[in-house]
């Protein structure tokens, strides 16, 4: 199978919901943060909805009608509309989640380019959070708070704070993608440098705050995960690779020439690659243990987004409006339909909003 970035496959009218919704997907809503990806056939009006970030207690949505990010919306657990904004989503902001979702905080992202002033959404205190002005919130998981901050020559640095515990971490570049872990007790994050060719790769864990490891890599493409403890990656080097940071044992991922997604359940891997082939569009998933062993291959005639639950053993495949739930050998738990999008919350309950944009939490079965 030739590699090549993800492409979603959709018809002319969804094309035009393409660029800006799915670039956004890329870098927005910090836990939620993921590499560009395909969203199911938009209904009649031509909406698609994407998850930013969500939890237990709610989530925030956004939606983009013609291809233009319209409204962000928060909702509870109930699916009860909490808050609107309008006139915010057009900016393609960061938005996180502030101690608890639906309440949240938009700030500026790195899609387009536009300064968004730190901005509350719902309920959200931004002084108690103790958030810096004009800086983009990348997580804000109970007292523990990660900030990009950039300098007047466009260098970034990283502030984590946890109550009077406040951490500045050089990370050397001009913006930062930051990927958490459903649970948000680990993350990693990939910081572009400064000659635009490639980006360096840096894991942090959480116990009070947010820790960064030792551990830091260079890559070429905006793509790596990492597991509890920030013990293991999967990075490109060039073809995907898991890498044991305990000892430095190196792991090609077998059969994958390219990364696209990846994500860890407890105790493995589950890495996408998408592709174009003479035929049409292509994904291949693997999940492997920790120790690199191939556990489950399939390949997909479609592009197979995926979500994992990094404090069980299941893990998400959206394919054409459907989630399919599988174990760590591929095993199929549930399947889902009418679903644009969907991650798990902390406690392993998946989070689905439909292609209407009404949300619910399903049971995940990975924690039995």
């Amino acid at each position: 199978m030739a590699a090549s970035p993800p492409a979603p496959r959709r018809s002319a009218t969804a094309k035009a919901a393409g660029a800006g919704l799915l670039a956004l997907v890329a870098v927005a809503g910090g836990a939620c943060t993921a590499p560009p990806v395909q969203h199911s056939a938009p209904p009649s009006e031509h909406a698609a909805w994407i998850i930013l970030d969500a939890d237990s207690r709610g989530a925030v949505l956004l939606r983009a009608t013609g291809g233009a990010p319209d409204i962000l919306r928060g909702v509870d657990r109930f699916g009860t509309r909490v808050w609107e904004r309008n006139d915010l989503a057009a900016a393609q902001p960061a938005v996180v989640c502030v101690r608890q979702c639906p309440d949240a905080v938009a700030s500026s992202g790195t899609v387009s380019g536009i300064d968004v002033p730190t901005t509350t959404l719902g309920k959200a205190d931004v002084a108690a959070a103790g958030l810096t002005a004009d800086s983009t919130l990348l997580s804000a998981t109970g007292d523990a708070v990660v900030q990009e901050i950039r300098s007047s020559d466009g260098q970034v640095t990283l502030l984590s704070t946890s109550g009077s515990t406040r951490r500045q971490v050089d990370v050397g570049g001009t913006r930062t993608t930051w990927r958490a872990s459903n649970d948000n007790r680990a993350a990693i994050a990939l910081v572009a440098n400064t000659e635009g060719s490639g980006y360096t790769v840096r894991t942090f864990y959480r116990k009070t705050a947010w820790e960064p490891t030792d551990w830091t890599a260079p890559s070429r493409t905006l793509f790596g995960c990492t597991n509890a403890g920030g013990h293991h990656v999967v990075v490109s080097d060039p073809a995907p690779t898991l890498i044991d940071l305990r000892d430095g044992k190196r792991v090609a991922i077998p059969g994958l020439e390219s990364g696209g997604d990846c994500a860890f359940t407890e105790h493995a891997t589950v890495v996408a690659q998408y592709g174009l082939t003479e035929s049409g569009y292509r994904s291949r998933l693997v999940t492997t243990g920790l120790d690199g062993e191939v556990l489950w291959r399939q390949d997909y005639d479609d592009e197979a987004r995926i979500r994992a639950d990094l404090g069980g053993r299941n893990f998400l495949v959206l394919l054409a409006g459907t989630a399919h739930e599988h174990d760590n050998r591929g095993a199929l738990r549930q399947t889902m339909p009418d679903v644009a999008d969907a991650r798990y919350d902390e406690n392993g309950d998946i989070v689905l909003v439909t292609s209407s944009g009404a949300t619910r939490w399903k049971p995940g079965s990975g924690r039995a």
